[in-house]
């Protein structure tokens, strides 16, 4: 003897079952999908973060390379000034400026400084040439002194204007890498647990579609053998 009504309410069962089951599936292949979006976005802001890191990076190191070469000169335009107005306050600037290579360091520095209007920078410049007499360094040493430590003044403002800048650029790009450090660690943190949970999602999909075929086919034979009673 075949229960007849509780065939019907196993069936019915199966068919509210298959309903719950078809959302589920419906619901776990959106949040699949979603995820998978969003993993792309996740990888492709990483990606643009490695590359604004990188070419932060680059900049700095070539920003920092000029520095230096920059503060170099600085520093030994200085210390040539220093000297040639020490020698010159003690009365040995004619022998401290017989030096080619002082001397070229000088008249460089004398052919870009704004610290002298032109005038100056032709006399000064004609003197550490040797167009004067030699007894002209003696005789002109307090204008010439004067000219030198305005230059040295100057080149001081400037060497100091430079390592601020270079501190600024340095925090700056400190700052900035932080950022984009702590943006490719919060995408790679994304990627990583969202790969997970879009390969559970994946195996819960499949899952939930056999489900349904086998509860599909438990309902069908339940209702295959009603009608045979």
């Amino acid at each position: 003897i075949f229960n007849t009504d509780g065939m019907s309410a196993a069936a019915e069962k199966a068919a509210q079952d298959i309903v719950e089951l078809k959302s589920k599936l419906e619901s776990e292949k959106a949040e699949k999908a979603q995820l998978d979006q969003e993993l792309v976005q996740h990888k492709q802001d990483r990606e643009k973060a490695k590359g604004d890191l990188e070419q932060s990076t680059m900049l700095r190191e070539k920003e920092h390379a000029e520095y230096v070469a920059a503060t170099g000169d600085l520093g030994t335009n200085l210390k040539a000034m220093t000297g040639a107005i020490d020698a010159l306050a003690k009365g040995m600037g004619e022998s401290f400026l017989q030096s080619a290579g002082k001397k070229a360091v000088l008249i460089q520095a004398a052919q870009k400084t704004q610290a002298i209007d032109d005038y100056q920078r032709d006399e000064l410049v004609g003197l550490l040439q040797g167009k004067n007499p030699f007894g002209a360094y003696s005789g002109q040493s307090g204008e010439i002194v004067g000219m030198l430590k305005a230059m040295k003044d100057e080149m001081a403002g400037d060497l100091k204007g430079t390592v601020a800048a270079e501190e600024a650029a340095a925090a700056g790009f400190e700052e900035l890498a932080a950022a984009k450090k702590a943006e490719i660690a919060a995408a790679s943190e994304a990627i990583e647990s969202k790969t997970v949970r879009s390969g559970e999602l994946a195996v819960s999909v499949t899952t939930t579609a056999d489900d349904i075929e086998d509860t599909t086919a438990e309902k069908i034979g339940r209702a295959s053998c009603r009608e045979r009673v």
